[in-house]
C-alpha cells in the first residue's frame, strides 16, 4: 500500500507545475521535506483564507434587480427592461 501511494505521488510531482510536492519526492533529507511541508501547508491555508475571502464579500454585496415588462404596442410585442439599483 504504502509504495502504490508513493508511485501516485512521484506521478504527481512529474506532471504538476506546483515545486513544492516535486522538492519533497525528490528529497532525501528529513529537514528539507519538514520544510517544503510547511511552506506548502502555509502556502494552501493563505490560498483557501484569501478564497473564503472573495466569496463572503461577493455574497455580502448587496444588490437589487427589478425587472418590469412594459406594454409598447409594438408589433413585436413587449419590451422588457431590467433597473439595477445598489444599496450602500
Amino acid at each position: 500500500m504504502a509504495i502504490k501511494s508513493r508511485l501516485i505521488l512521484v506521478d504527481f510531482a512529474e506532471w504538476t507545475s506546483i515545486p513544492g510536492p516535486k522538492a519533497m519526492v525528490y528529497t532525501f533529507n528529513t529537514t528539507s521535506l519538514v520544510l517544503w511541508g510547511i511552506l506548502l501547508a502555509a502556502l494552501y491555508l493563505i490560498f483557501f483564507y484569501q478564497l473564503y475571502l472573495i466569496v463572503t464579500r461577493f455574497f455580502a454585496y448587496p444588490s437589487t434587480i427589478a425587472v418590469t415588462l412594459l406594454s409598447t404596442n409594438r408589433v413585436r410585442g413587449w419590451e422588457i427592461s431590467c433597473e439595477v439599483s445598489e444599496v450602500f
